[in-house]
């Protein structure tokens, strides 16, 4: 071995021991007997870096490739340097030629995955992860980051299968035992996801995600009390997580502590999806301050039913003297005409008017500090508009008996549809004969189509509804419209039509606790879940129920 080479040795050992001063003496004395040995200059750049001096670190690095552009240990920690630094695209540059060099080589994919996710393409830095795993088995990283990924795309059955082979390599990782949790509350198994939630908290008490998730899953298990108790140990230990405090809201709002709940639903604007759907206005936010004779812009910002549920609140800013200017999903356009106090009515996507404040429809009952006694709640404050009565009465035809709409399923793409919703199979069951029953689905799926096929007296309508105003002008021509908690069922209630609304085991929040009315609707009836996935219950209730209304006449 030459001396520059012996010197390399001597540095690299130097560093390992920290003698950081002695590893540059070394690797400078190596770099100047021997400048075009590409190792020397390698090893020169880690030197480099360790002290932080990372413009040297990478002209080191560029030095060692220009001499071998395929010496992998270089374009290996060039990529790290460069990520560190924020060069993402040069560093999956560097490690995707590492990768080419040395693709059995777990570290490589697994720096690659790293480098794919911080840019945002995390498809690929799933792949990387799964490839390094595959590679090492033991490899826990891989396992760990592979399983918090995958989380992240919605891919749970393959998240929770990661979580355990990496808790089959160190079993006392409180993160791996929250992401496992995780996986099992998105895959609706919330008592198994309790007890991971617990092994996170034994054996890291003060792991806020592990109180934060507990308090998740308590929630989906309808133990509010405790869910809300979980949140707040998670803020004890994390006063600025935002996601706790934002569930914690949703809890106390289920619980019926409406202001304390409201307040802590404003966070949602903090966390995703509401972080990239907040509207950047010149206009100040408007909290409740004097409104008189200035405008105001409200904005949908969720789902139709939200939209339908708050925009109660236009008529009370006008009778405080606002110019209320509506901005709604343009379905909802036709029958917002119908609201009281609303000046301009727009279709979101339309030029807006002059405005002097704007308010997310979802952050009025906030702004008004709404209580639980003291909720707005007409017995309709919507309606359809009178053509569409008229051109819907026309193509029902007159009555033959009593009439009941129905809305079995909401948006397949809904985050808890598989809660919500009632396969058609099992809904028929609530269905008593010697009636009219009538879809007021717009659409429904292809499995539905099969069956409603077989079941001509249930009236449909796909594609003829163009939008609410046809769905609110149907609803209005039936005795009672029997419902799943999706937008149908907000609407057939603000039109003030009798409305009996299916709920599962763990409720939307504004459904509250153990009641079976709705202090939003005046004409609302609740049926509960008395279990987790019980729509059997559910469904032989409202069929008595219905045999009952419809035997005394409706």
């Amino acid at each position: 071995m030459s001396d520059a080479q012996d010197q390399r040795q001597q540095a690299m050992t130097a560093l390992a021991e920290g003698r950081i001063g002695d590893a540059l003496d070394l690797i400078g004395r190596a770099a100047s007997a021997d400048p075009q040995s590409a190792d020397i200059h390698a090893v020169f750049g880690v030197i480099l870096a360790r002290v932080g001096d990372r413009e040297a670190a990478l002209a080191a690095y560029d030095q060692a490739l220009s001499l071998d552009p395929r010496h992998a240990a270089a374009l290996f920690n060039r990529a790290h340097l460069l990520a560190g630094i924020g060069r993402l695209d040069e560093a999956v540059r560097d490690h995707g030629q590492v990768v080419e060099l040395n693709p059995h080589h777990p570290h490589a994919h697994y720096s690659l995955g790293a480098t794919l996710q911080a840019l945002g393409r995390l498809d690929e830095a799933a792949k990387a992860y799964d490839q390094a795993a595959r590679l090492d088995p033991t490899l826990l990283a891989a396992h760990v980051q592979g399983a918090a990924l995958l989380l992240t795309l919605g891919r749970f059955d393959e998240a929770l299968a990661a979580c355990d082979r990496a808790l089959a390599l160190n079993p006392a990782q409180a993160a791996s035992w929250s992401n496992r949790g995780a996986a099992l509350l998105a895959l609706n198994r919330p008592q198994e996801a309790l007890a991971a939630f617990d092994r996170a908290i034994a054996i890291d008490p003060a792991f806020p995600p592990g109180h934060a998730n507990r308090g998740a899953a308590l929630r989906e298990l309808n133990r509010v009390v405790e869910a809300i108790a979980g949140f707040e140990q998670a803020l004890a230990l994390a006063p600025d997580y935002v996601e706790a405090r934002c569930n914690l809201g949703v809890c106390q709002l289920l619980a019926g502590d409406l202001e304390r709940g409201f307040a802590g639903h404003e966070q949602r604007w903090r966390v995703e999806p509401g972080l990239s759907q907040r509207r950047a206005f010149d206009a100040p936010l408007w909290t409740g301050q004097d409104i008189s004779g200035r405008t105001i812009l409200l904005h949908a910002e969720q789902g139709f039913g939200d939209t339908i549920n708050f925009c109660r609140y236009a008529p009370l800013l006008a009778a405080r003297g606002a110019r209320v200017v509506l901005e709604v999903q343009p379905p909802l356009k036709a029958l917002m005409r119908s609201l009281a106090g609303v000046s301009d009515l727009v279709a979101r996507g339309e030029p807006l008017p002059p405005f002097d404040y704007h308010c997310p429809l979802m952050s009025l009952p906030a702004a008004f500090s709404t209580q639980l006694g003291a909720i707005p709640a007409a017995p309709a404050y919507l309606s359809a508009p009178p053509d569409r009565l008229a051109a819907w009465t026309q193509r029902i035809g007159p009555a033959d008996g009593f009439r009941l709409g129905v809305v079995w399923s909401g948006k397949p793409t809904h985050h808890n549809d598989h809660n919500r919703s009632i396969p058609l199979a099992r809904f028929l069951q609530a269905l008593p004969k010697g009636i009219e029953v009538f879809s007021l689905h717009d659409r429904v799926r292809e499995a539905d189509a099969e069956i409603l096929a077989r079941h001509p007296e249930i009236r449909r309508f796909d594609g003829q509804i163009a939008d609410f105003a046809d769905t609110a002008a149907l609803a209005a021509a039936m005795d009672l419209v029997v419902s799943v908690d999706t937008s149908a069922a907000h609407l057939a209630a603000a039109i003030g039509r009798p409305t009996w609304v299916l709920l599962p085991f763990a409720p939307d929040w504004r459904w509250l606790l153990e009641r079976d009315d709705s202090p939003w609707y005046p004409s609302v009836r609740l049926f509960r879940q008395p279990a987790l996935g019980d729509w059997d219950s559910v469904l032989a209730t409202v069929r008595d129920a219905l045999e009952r209304v419809v035997a005394s006449g409706g």
